[in-house]
């Protein structure tokens, strides 16, 4: 596998960025199973009706 990464520039950007993706999904998917989908919504509920 790494001799596939070192072949080309664009082989470690395509290596790169779904590395980045796949991180980032990671997060998001256990902040929201931490937090859970409910808690998120009536914060950002909450937070409407103090700038109103």
């Amino acid at each position: 596998m790494f001799e596939f990464i070192r072949n080309s520039l664009a082989n470690r950007l395509l290596f790169a960025f779904l590395a980045i993706g796949a991180l980032s999904f990671g997060i998001f998917l256990i902040y929201t199973l931490i937090l859970s989908e409910t808690k998120i919504v009536n914060k950002l509920v909450l937070e409407q009706h103090h700038h109103i």
